[in-house]
């Protein structure tokens, strides 16, 4: 079976990475402190 050496579809945190990004940039957060705050309340969205 031939197995790509890179495939996002194999591996589901991609997935997660990829719309938590997704979510931050809805957010549109401009400072640090901000950003860090909003990864804060959306990490319990995946749980």
């Amino acid at each position: 079976m031939f197995l790509p050496p890179y495939s996002p579809d194999f591996n589901p945190i991609e997935n997660a990475f990829s719309k938590l990004k997704a979510m931050l940039r809805a957010r549109a957060e401009r400072e640090i402190d901000a950003l860090w705050d909003a990864v804060g309340t959306l990490i319990p969205c995946f749980t």
